[in-house]
């Protein structure tokens, strides 16, 4: 009778460890989910929050090639930090073609202005054009700082085919 009653007590103090480690776990999962919770709204822009913009540069057809769709996808993501200068990605899309029996790579430029209008930076791409190729555009640019006021002008985009 006494090994039963030791069993008992061995299996209910068990348990109770048991669910006490239980509780404490979750209270620690817990407060890592609410450090990491603080660490994503801090980081704008990350995960689905983040802003997209897409700026359409339309289609430019010349004797030596032609661009058709061609975009520019904007997606804000904001300072890493308090202070910080927004961050967005610049990727160009689109579809290209060369007309000519030589490689062609055309620079697309498109400038940024400040809100009084006064030009601060570009963003560019290079699109490589095989002879006689059609090829899909899908170039990742950069990330660039990106201030508020900052405006691309898709009205002042330069176009610029060097054929080798």
């Amino acid at each position: 009778m006494d090994y039963r009653k030791i069993t008992k007590f061995a299996a209910i103090t068990a348990l109770s460890l048991g669910l006490s480690a239980c509780a404490e776990l979750t209270d620690g999962l817990s407060a890592i989910n609410g450090t990491l919770t603080g660490i994503n709204s801090g980081m704008a822009g990350s995960g689905a929050g983040q802003a997209k913009d897409t700026l359409s540069l339309g289609s430019k057809s010349t004797a030596q090639y032609e661009l058709k769709n061609l975009k520019m996808l904007v997606v804000q993501r904001g300072g890493s930090y308090k202070g910080a200068i927004p961050q967005a990605d610049i990727t160009f899309t689109g579809e290209a073609l060369n007309k000519t029996n030589r490689l062609i790579v055309v620079n697309v430029t498109v400038p940024i202005y400040d809100k009084q209008g006064y030009y601060v930076s570009a963003v560019s791409t290079d699109i490589h054009i095989p002879p006689k190729e059609k090829v899909k555009i899908d170039n990742f640019r950069t990330t660039l700082s990106l201030t508020d006021d900052n405006r691309f002008n898709i009205q002042k985009t330069q176009y610029h085919a060097t054929t080798y």
